[in-house]
């Protein structure tokens, strides 16, 4: 999904998760813009965790109280919390399981000056402790990553919408700059991507199989895990819905492409589903999967450091470093990389590599 998180959902045509989702691009909210650093409206009931207490030199009543909280409620509260804050947190923390709280910065404000954010911004840096490098140190428990994210996306509505946790506007901005990156690749030439057939990994109720694939290829398959997007995309693509010759309901854990089948295999908003040895295999089958001078194509958020885990929609955030590794992983080589432009400020960067 989009992020911020990407835990909201929106949509133009209805793919993408709220938050993001297979193909959607999780988005955070982000806090107040009326306040300069922590809200005691917001923070007032918060408990006090036992000794020690902290107190920085002229910390703000806010910041006290968040810092001083138990991790579960000030992982609830950390959305009205300067970025300062939130990084002390994570440091003083370290260990336990509010170690996750510093996945989204993006989620929180990140232009606070008053004292006491300053002053903690400064100490914080001399202890903070480094980010995860792996899923396997967010994800505690694989089988619950996975049912957890099935149950989710259950429960998101079949809508373009919905499929871009509420970023429904940002749809034909992704969508065009998605088709500038594939048609380089289609372009007359020896090394020429064919336009036979295509495969839209998560995806949902096909957003980019209605509006990028199905226009450039003769036909396209479909995959996702929520068998109720699969069902609303047979009405939703109208017409040229005929020209979708598969509807896979499944997770891309336990998905293999038909061996020597694809010119393109799309894979947006969705890797963060995927623990990291699942995503390295699955892009092993899909590397199988390809046709003559085929494609595989990954676009998703990525986050600034390391690995960072989002427990509402059960996905993972990855650095460019570590998407690259687990490409590099797979066998695949990558051909080009490319940043999205004139997404929201508030939601992650997103990023789109064809490799084969």
């Amino acid at each position: 999904m989009l992020q911020p998180r990407e835990s909201t959902h929106g949509g133009d045509e209805g793919d993408v998760p709220a938050k993001q989702r297979s193909d959607s691009p999780g988005v955070l909210a982000k806090g107040k813009e009326d306040q300069d650093c922590c809200s005691l409206d917001d923070l007032r009931n918060i408990p006090t965790r036992e000794a020690p207490y902290i107190h920085p030199t002229n910390a703000c009543p806010g910041c006290v109280m968040l810092l001083n909280a138990p991790a579960d409620v000030a992982a609830q509260t950390l959305v009205v919390s300067c970025s300062a804050c939130l990084f002390l947190k994570k440091w003083e923390l370290h260990g336990t399981a509010a170690v996750n709280l510093f996945l989204k910065p993006k989620q929180i404000r990140s232009n606070c000056n008053v004292s006491c954010c300053l002053q903690i911004k400064s100490e914080s840096h001399k202890g903070a402790c480094p980010a995860a490098s792996m899923t396997s140190e967010v994800v505690e428990n694989e089988f619950e990553f996975y049912s957890k994210a099935e149950k989710y996306w259950k429960d998101v509505p079949a809508t373009v919408d919905g499929m871009l946790g509420g970023y429904g506007h940002i749809s034909s901005i992704d969508i065009n700059s998605s088709r500038k990156f594939l048609q380089r690749f289609l372009r007359d030439g020896p090394n020429r991507t064919g336009t036979t057939r295509a495969l839209d990994c998560g995806a949902g109720i096909g957003r980019i199989t209605k509006r990028l694939l199905l226009p450039l290829f003769k036909t396209v398959d479909m995959v996702d895990v929520t068998e109720d997007f699969l069902t609303k995309a047979k009405s939703y693509l109208g017409e040229e819905g005929r020209r979708v010759r598969n509807y896979f309901c499944c997770g891309l854990q336990d998905f293999s492409p038909e061996p020597n089948s694809y010119d393109v295999i799309w894979i947006q908003w969705v890797i963060g589903h995927l623990t990291d040895n699942h995503l390295s295999d699955f892009l092993k089958r899909c590397r199988a999967g390809l046709r003559p001078n085929g494609i595989v194509v990954i676009k998703d958020n990525m986050a600034q450091e390391g690995v960072i885990m989002d427990d509402v929609d059960s996905s993972v955030c990855r650095d460019l470093d570590v998407v690259r590794k687990i490409i590099r992983r797979a066998g695949l080589h990558l051909l080009a990389e490319e940043r999205q432009e004139n997404f929201p400020d508030e939601i992650y960067h997103v990023y789109t590599f064809a490799m084969r």
